[in-house]
């Protein structure tokens, strides 16, 4: 099914009806939106019917796009293609620069799992030239590679209060060319091979916050945090490890030798304690004497030398005392409210209904006379709405 510019875009599953759509025809997508504005899909359940993609985007512009309460499943592929539940095909626009390809998107609320692929290369939404996007209160699950994936030029996103796990990587971050302005926060990832990775593509990275998620794994710092454009990473408040591996994988250089030998060393910023990455206020779950490393002759890092270089000087070393089935830090633990989630899950889709109006009364008026009233509603979600109106 393609949808184009000048199509209805706003699809909502009708309240209270259990709809599912399964994809259809011989193509790598089930349902291509072919750019426009102000589309809405909500509250569906989409069986991508093992396509390479569920929702194909691919428009000179495309803005303003809400999946919101949806569950999408079934994605399978056998290449390197990116297969996604959602994929924002690359056009080389750099939002970072000022153009605009995709815009205003939001994913909120839904929940993604059983991705196949041998490779691991899929994700339930991988993002070329994507900007001011919220990724926010979704669940990811069962997925052959990433729980999200910005890959290509992103700006101003924001991956918020998800919940990830049973993938090869929570959210990658993989500045091909650019990104910049990445909010990373309120987290819960667990089950993945890597929890978070900052950088992994040719290019920079920039401007990177990533605060308040507990991650019952690592954080990855690439080699790009070494590029000379790559500035600006904030990581603080965070749980971190697995109480038996490093907390830190650090990226490290190529340095040539002599002939066709060569070696690798630790990063620059790392060696030079260089203040474009400020890493503090973490909770490191991890053994004193493997806090941060990689491998190929690169010699591990213990909790007083990470400290000695400036990181997480005002942190903690130790056993959250995570619960064991909802990795929730105890309210009463002296690391609750400081480190880490506070809430330990992240909700399934609500059930689909409009919004319940507040009694509203008479509001009429005379004949001929102006009025004006305020109704007030509670949507699916729990948030409260208004509607305003007036006239003669």
């Amino acid at each position: 099914m393609s949808i184009n510019a000048t199509k209805c875009g706003r699809f909502l599953a009708w309240p209270g009806d259990d709809v599912t759509i399964v994809g259809a025809g011989s193509g790598s997508s089930s349902i291509s939106i072919n750019g426009g504005e102000r589309m809405i899909f909500q509250g569906f359940t989409f069986d991508a019917n093992d396509r390479r993609w569920l929702f194909s985007c691919d428009a000179g512009l495309l803005q303003n796009l809400i999946w919101r309460n949806n569950t999408m499943h079934n994605v399978y592929s056998n290449d390197w293609e990116n297969p996604a539940f959602v994929f924002f095909w690359d056009g080389s626009q750099k939002p970072i620069e000022g153009q605009v390809h995709y815009k205003n998107i939001v994913m909120q609320n839904n929940v993604f799992h059983d991705l196949r692929n041998p490779n691991d290369h899929g994700a339930s939404t991988t993002l070329y030239d994507v900007q001011d996007l919220i990724y926010e209160d979704n669940i990811a699950y069962d997925i052959d590679g990433r729980g999200v994936s910005d890959k290509d030029d992103g700006f101003r996103n924001t991956f918020r209060n998800n919940l990830f796990y049973e993938c090869q990587t929570g959210v990658g971050l993989y500045n091909q060319y650019s990104q910049g302005s990445i909010d990373v926060s309120y987290n819960l990832i667990h089950g993945c091979g890597s929890g978070i990775v900052l950088g992994g593509q040719p290019g920079y990275l920039r401007d990177v916050f990533v605060y308040r998620n507990t991650i019952v794994g690592g954080i990855h710092y690439s080699h790009v945090l070494n590029a000379p454009e790559s500035t600006n990473f904030h990581v603080f408040g965070n749980i971190v490890g697995t109480g038996t591996t490093r907390a830190y994988s650090v990226g490290p250089i190529r340095v040539n030798d002599v002939g066709d030998a060569y070696h690798y060393e630790y990063p620059l910023w790392f060696q030079n304690s260089d203040p474009k990455v400020r890493i503090d206020r973490n909770l490191l779950w991890a053994n004193a004497a493997n806090v941060a490393g990689y491998d190929w002759g690169i010699p591990t890092t213990n909790w007083s030398t990470w400290q000695s270089k400036g990181y997480d000087v005002n942190g903690v070393l130790g056993d959250p005392g995570l619960n064991a089935t909802t990795f929730q830090l105890a309210s009463t633990s002296p690391y609750f409210g400081v480190f880490g989630r506070d809430n330990p899950f992240v909700s399934l889709p609500g059930d689909n209904h409009s919004p319940v109006l507040a009694p509203i009364g008479d509001k009429s008026t005379p004949a001929g006379q102006p009025f004006q009233f305020t109704v007030h509603a509670t949507d699916a979600d729990g948030d409260q709405l208004q509607y305003s109106a007036t006239g003669h």
